[in-house]
């Protein structure tokens, strides 16, 4: 049997048909649509569901479930998206639209980076460890929670909306209405947003003579910055210091064993970590340090949708 696992997020959705075993069969990606409605998005998503199925010769009838990923908070027994900020969703159903196009195919929702989760918990870099946390930096932040191997929610699903925990005091304005949100600051947008202001600030810089040659993206200021340009290292530097502090916080929160990071800020490799690494370690007490691994993401790009494909078997089983 074949899962499917949609992962639905404020750029990009991504949908694959995922094997028992966790390995994707098919992929693919394509740009979410914006200004369109919970139903035209939905039903773009199930028009690629349909396609892929067919393209790989994967009759309904071997389809086990869809997992469903989305930002924001959810109602998992009714399969309702309760709100999402970057999404503009509220008391959105998920289950109705899907399980009139996949008659008698379970439905299952769960937040994005939970999804992500549960896929380093169960089949990647964190499958040897019993509490550990998956950052996406992406369009926002997210975090899935796995504390001794069960995913946490919180009382009532209010947590962990991480990305939303305030790192600057009256800071900038945040989509879900609050100011200093720390996914104003780490997430893959807050970096290119930043990038964008200082190419406009310093045309002459390397920064913009690289930006002019290329698509404007989170790699920019890193491959900048290791050119020498100093408008760029700023960059890099200020938005390092932000992902310490926001990770020696998770790690005063949660005590993980291990804090995995994941998106396309993460391709950049040791460029990132062995800094990163550093700085969190000095923003710790003496006692905390060397305490929390921070490390990559093994599955990057396909975390979500593999997640996703999961929840089933997840129903009634822990991540063991």
């Amino acid at each position: 049997m074949i899962q499917i696992g949609i992962d639905l997020g404020g750029t990009a959705t991504k949908i694959g048909l995922v094997t028992k075993n966790g390995e994707i069969a098919a992929f693919r990606t394509f740009p979410t649509p914006t200004q369109c409605t919970s139903d035209m998005i939905f039903q773009q998503i199930i028009e690629q569901c349909m396609e892929l199925c067919a393209e790989n010769a994967t009759p309904l009838s071997e389809i086990e479930s869809i997992g469903f990923g989305t930002p924001g908070f959810v109602d998992r027994e009714n399969a309702i998206i309760l709100y999402s900020a970057n999404l503009h969703f509220e008391n959105v159903s998920v289950r109705m639209p899907f399980q009139n196009a996949f008659p008698n195919i379970p439905i299952l929702v769960e937040n994005d980076a939970n999804c992500a989760a549960i896929a380093e918990a169960v089949y990647g870099a964190a499958r040897e460890y019993r509490n550990s946390i998956t950052l996406t930096l992406g369009t926002g932040v997210g975090a899935g929670v796995i504390h001794e191997q069960q995913v946490f929610n919180g009382y009532a699903n209010l947590a962990p909306e991480i990305g939303h925990m305030i790192i600057e005091v009256d800071g900038m304005s945040c989509s879900c209405g609050r100011k200093g949100c720390m996914e104003q600051y780490i997430s893959a947008t807050a970096l290119i947003r930043q990038t964008k202001h200082a190419i406009a600030s310093y045309p002459e810089s390397l920064l913009a003579k690289l930006a002019a040659h290329g698509a404007l993206s989170a790699k920019l200021p890193f491959d900048a910055a290791v050119q020498d340009d100093r408008i760029a290292q700023s960059i890099v530097d200020r938005y390092i210091h932000y992902l310490a502090v926001s990770i020696s916080n998770i790690i005063y929160c949660y005590g993980p064993e291990i804090i995995l990071l994941g998106g396309g800020v993460c391709n950049e490799g040791d460029r990132l970590l062995i800094p990163l690494r550093e700085q969190v370690e000095a923003q710790l007490m003496p006692s905390s340090r060397n305490k929390t691994r921070v490390a990559l993401a093994q599955f990057r790009n396909e975390a979500g949708v593999i997640g996703a494909s999961a929840l089933l078997s997840l129903q009634h089983h822990n991540l063991s």
